[in-house]
């Protein structure tokens, strides 16, 4: 794999844990598409290039950014 691809897929992968899996879907295909591009990285602009065939609504990505559920904060570990 390229080296660049592995560290990419790695920041991610780290990312994960702040998301509920289909927020960090979403969030995945928001950064890659920002990355991607060429343009104002406008939420419009990377909606084209993440999912160029409309598989998801539109304002899916919209409702994530607004209204999106993530959290910073690191799990607790529960000591018994």
């Amino acid at each position: 794999m390229n080296p660049q691809l592995e560290a990419f897929t790695l920041l991610l992968q780290a990312a994960a844990p702040a998301f509920t899996q289909p927020s960090f879907v979403i969030f995945s295909e928001l950064i890659c598409a920002w990355v991607l591009c060429p343009a104002r990285r406008t939420v419009t602009a990377m909606i084209r290039i993440a999912d160029p065939h409309g598989r998801r609504a539109h304002d899916a990505y919209h409702r994530f950014l607004r209204a999106g559920v993530w959290s910073m904060a690191r799990p607790t570990l529960e000591v018994r």
